[in-house]
């Protein structure tokens, strides 16, 4: 039976997935208020409502997570077994991956918002708060202060900014979805991306032996990570191996972790896939931040047409040229399936997906950006202009969209680019990036 304050608590987790972390949230709040901003009324209704909203909420969101965890404990006690392992690179859609196995292969349903957040939201958000204000008053502190801050109290938590989900199978098993986000300067983090220990390492200047010390424990923090905080207590709180367990969905980016869980769990089922970035435009085009910084005023080269060029032929170089390196960076056998296959469980320990269902094709993802860009005032200015334009360009029409017309790229010689020079760039970074 669901605890009645769980369903009031993903009700209130919903609102913290749907606007913005303290820090910007009281930045916005400011912004809302001034006398002198440029917004208009309609801008600042925008930017006021979900602010206060979150603001409303977070106390009562953390009062009812805790009232929930003392008065339901049993809720956490869900056997699981036979892991199953999304394996994806960074922007090839394991989330998608994830809903198609369990709304269309495994009958999986009611995916729950905040089922292992509690009351860890709330301490992201005072340390963020904290961190803003050392920044302010101590502009001497290590610059990554905060990443280390908000790791001490993400260690076995769900990443709640992009996929807190929880999938119940009718009447029988847990299905948890676990979410790796990878970790960057400002951003904020709720389970650590594996090679944010590698990141850190470097930035840190550690030693090497401290370096292999964090490799190692970054290895272990893969497997406690698949069970969360329910899925069995273990000694010490942490869940160990053999212990009621019966089914896991654990999320995926980094190839190095996916060779040990091969290895580690032979009988795991794994899924395989690759697609087009549609629902991650941020990670295609890095227009949240240039499209924050833009209005606000600051100095970005980020809209200059040759950047945007840039990226348009990136764009559709990463999609081809991550398959090829995921593909060679695992040595079990396996391999990509575009079409499902009857009876659900593929040979080598593969689940077909049926990609068609949850796969937006290029022309889609142009149109996506089209209109997040329209909603964001994107388009305003000299940069703005180039940008529609070369949108408009490439077959993206604001309300003239035709589902289904095809997008043809334009040649590197139709835009001014050197074909040789982006292929060095790109292999340089993508390699880099996969290291």
């Amino acid at each position: 039976m669901r605890s009645p304050l769980r369903l009031l608590s993903d009700i209130w987790t919903t609102f913290f997935l749907l606007t913005p972390p303290i820090t910007p949230t009281l930045f916005r709040l400011k912004l809302a208020l001034s006398p002198s901003s440029h917004l208009s009324f309609s801008h600042r209704f925008k930017t006021l409502f979900p602010t206060l909203l979150r603001l409303v909420f977070l106390p009562i969101h953390l009062v009812c997570a805790i009232i929930d965890e003392v008065l339901y404990p049993s809720f956490h006690q869900v056997p699981i077994k036979q892991p199953i392992f999304v394996a994806s690179t960074p922007r090839t859609g394991s989330t998608s991956l994830t809903e198609a196995i369990a709304i269309d292969q495994l009958d999986f349903v009611c995916p729950t918002m905040g089922e292992v957040i509690f009351p860890y939201i709330f301490v992201h958000h005072i340390i963020d708060l904290l961190v803003h204000f050392i920044r302010r008053f101590f502009p001497g502190l290590p610059q990554h202060l905060h990443l280390f801050l908000l790791w001490m109290f993400s260690i076995d938590q769900e990443s709640y900014e992009r996929h807190p989900v929880g999938f119940f199978e009718k009447g029988q098993v847990e299905f948890t979805c676990s979410s790796w986000q990878w970790v960057g300067p400002g951003q904020q983090m709720a389970v650590p991306h594996p090679s944010y220990f590698s990141a850190f390492a470097t930035l840190s200047e550690l030693s090497p032996a401290l370096e292999n010390k964090i490799d190692q424990f970054r290895d272990e923090l893969v497997f406690r990570k698949v069970m969360l905080r329910r899925g069995g207590k273990g000694e010490g709180g942490w869940w160990r191996e053999g212990d009621h367990v019966k089914r896991v969905l654990m999320k995926t980016h980094s190839s190095d972790s996916i060779i040990h869980l091969a290895q580690r769990y032979p009988e795991a089922q794994f899924v395989f896939g690759h697609r087009t970035p549609s629902k991650q435009l941020s990670s295609c085009f890095g227009l949240f931040d240039s499209a924050a910084k833009s209005r606000l005023g600051k100095n970005t080269n980020v809209l200059t047409p040759e950047w945007i060029k840039t990226r348009m032929i990136w764009l559709e170089k990463m999609w081809e040229a991550e398959l090829d390196i995921f593909e060679d960076a695992i040595p079990v056998e396996c391999h990509y399936q575009r079409k499902r296959k009857e009876g659900g469980v593929a040979k080598h320990n593969r689940l077909s997906i049926p990609f068609d269902r949850f796969i937006k094709g290029f022309d889609e993802v142009m149109e996506d950006i089209f209109h997040f860009l329209l909603g964001e005032g994107c388009f305003e200015g000299e940069r703005g202009q180039f940008l529609r334009k070369a949108l408009e360009e490439h077959g993206v029409k604001h309300r003239a969209y035709k589902k289904g017309r095809s997008y043809t790229n334009p040649s590197l010689e139709e835009l001014g680019l050197d074909g040789e020079e982006i292929d060095k760039k790109y292999e340089t970074y993508i390699r880099t990036f996969m290291k």
